[in-house]
């Protein structure tokens, strides 16, 4: 009798759908069957007969646990039909069911994590089936709940550190996930948003660099340290820069720039503005969104010029052609000069200079209209006479007067520079590596001083040291 109540379970456990139904007819037999043979034949007591059949259900139970996880979806019925068989024949206590019901709800986890937008909806139905099964306290569920949140909220991450530009797009839908389970608040979330994106873009700027992060953070100390935030100036094209701002820079560029390397990591020997941008101003402009004049001034600084060059001048020398021109025009020391590069805020380039198609909406014209002047910066090469914006620049300055909107006869001048190499006085001046020469639209202070006659001389001697090669240049303009 007892080997013909065990051996349909070994039967049954293949078929976990039908294990239900075929653990209940084995029961069903021992209760009238095993009973009546033990009293009639004198074998197992009825005690013992009972006990064997406890026995044989508690199997029966167990064994679809183990086939019906693979199955997450079937899980919660199977768990709900073995609780009610166990209420039913009371072969297994509240406490073991309970046990059940958690290994169901706990299983589905590890498949839902692998769909991140699953696992809200998941987790409400994990708890909803613990509370129709009276497995777990609430205390228990709450407890859960936040649990399997905060995993679906963190998993999202660890993808999406290997693309760092859709890094912020997946991190926003973690964060409103996070929201719409309550745990995280919108400020919360909107904060470690932030801080995810700017530690994106961090990541981009010390792989473009080549450094590693522990190198490039150390790196983002040092300019820090030499170049603090002084506070936002709120129009762009008030971001003027002053001489003895651009020697500061300078200063913090040859001290450090062997280090440097250009994009194909190959040595720097003389830094020019796209280096300066990726070593210095982009780096140091990352966690303000500033522009880099925000870093040496919070005050506005009107442009009383305007420079128009090409970036791929030395910086050292653009220094010495705007102090050459200042110190010639007679000008004071705190006069500033409007530098794309230092004025706009490289990390939101686009909203600096503007929407509008129209370039006179942009800030490069609304700078050009506080300006007395314009000065062009020649490097030996005259490359901006190749470059549409400078070209642009140089036409406004000269021909377009309405777009300046400058009243009555107030016209702005063109002032031509560019560094020469020093002659041998000047070479025994380490300071000054290299001089300054400009072609000056008029005459200079000193010059209006003197007789038209002594300064027309005046002008002429001047200017005559102005490299031949770089004038010709300019009157061969090709713009690419």
């Amino acid at each position: 009798a007892v080997t013909s109540r065990r051996r349909p379970l070994e039967r049954t456990c293949t078929n976990p759908q039908a294990n239900v139904s075929l653990v209940s007819m084995p029961n069903a037999e021992g209760a009238s069957a095993g009973h009546t043979e033990g009293a009639n034949a004198d074998g197992d007591a009825t005690k013992s007969t009972a006990s064997v059949a406890r026995d044989a259900a508690l199997t029966s139970r167990r064994r679809p646990v183990k086939l019906t996880c693979k199955n997450p979806q079937a899980e919660a019925s199977s768990a709900s039909a073995l609780d009610a068989e166990g209420a039913h024949t009371g072969g297994v206590a509240s406490t073991d069911t309970s046990a059940v019901a958690f290994t169901s709800r706990r299983r589905p986890l590890r498949q839902a994590s692998k769909k991140s937008l699953a696992r809200v909806s998941l987790a409400p139905a994990r708890d909803a089936e613990g509370a129709a099964a009276g497995g777990m306290s609430s205390t228990s569920t709450s407890s859960v709940e936040p649990d399997a949140a905060l995993g679906s909220r963190q998993r999202p991450s660890e993808q999406t550190c290997g693309e760092a530009k859709s890094k912020v797009s997946l991190v926003s839908a973690w964060h409103a996930e996070g929201a719409s389970t309550g745990g995280l608040s919108r400020t919360v979330a909107s904060s470690i948003a932030r801080d995810a994106a700017l530690a994106g873009r961090q990541w981009l700027l010390a792989k473009s660099l080549h450094r590693s992060p522990r190198d490039f953070d150390a790196w983002l100390r040092a300019i820090q340290g030499a170049f603090a935030f002084q506070g936002r100036i709120a129009k762009t094209e008030e971001r003027g820069i002053t001489e003895g701002q651009l020697d500061r820079i300078l200063s913090f560029v040859n001290a450090h720039q062997a280090g440097w390397r250009d994009r194909d990591r190959k040595q720097i020997e003389a830094a020019n503005l796209y280096h300066t941008n990726d070593w210095l101003i982009m780096p140091g402009t990352l966690h303000e969104d500033c522009a880099f004049v925000e870093l040496l001034t919070g005050q506005p600084q009107p442009p009383d010029w305007f420079c128009s060059h090409w970036w791929g001048e030395p910086i050292e020398d653009f220094v010495v052609c705007v102090r050459g021109h200042r110190e010639l025009r007679d000008l004071p020391p705190q006069t500033a000069y409007w530098v794309c590069a230092y004025a706009n805020r490289q990390h939101s380039i686009e909203a600096e200079i503007g929407s509008s198609p129209d370039p006179a909406e942009s800030s490069f014209v609304k700078a050009m209209r506080l300006a007395e002047g314009v000065l062009l910066i020649l490097d030996p090469k005259a490359t901006p006479f190749s470059r549409i914006w400078c070209a642009y620049e140089e036409f406004v300055a000269l021909c377009d007067q309405e777009t300046l909107q400058r009243e009555g006869d107030s016209k702005m001048l063109l002032d031509i520079a560019t560094a020469v190499d020093p002659d041998s006085d000047v070479a025994a001046q380490p300071e000054r590596r290299k001089r300054c020469t400009v072609i000056t639209d008029g005459f200079t202070a000193p010059e209006e001083a003197c007789s038209v006659e002594n300064a027309n001389s005046l002008r002429e001697m001047r200017q005559s040291f102005f490299p031949l090669e770089v004038l010709l240049r300019g009157l061969t303009v090709r713009l690419v």
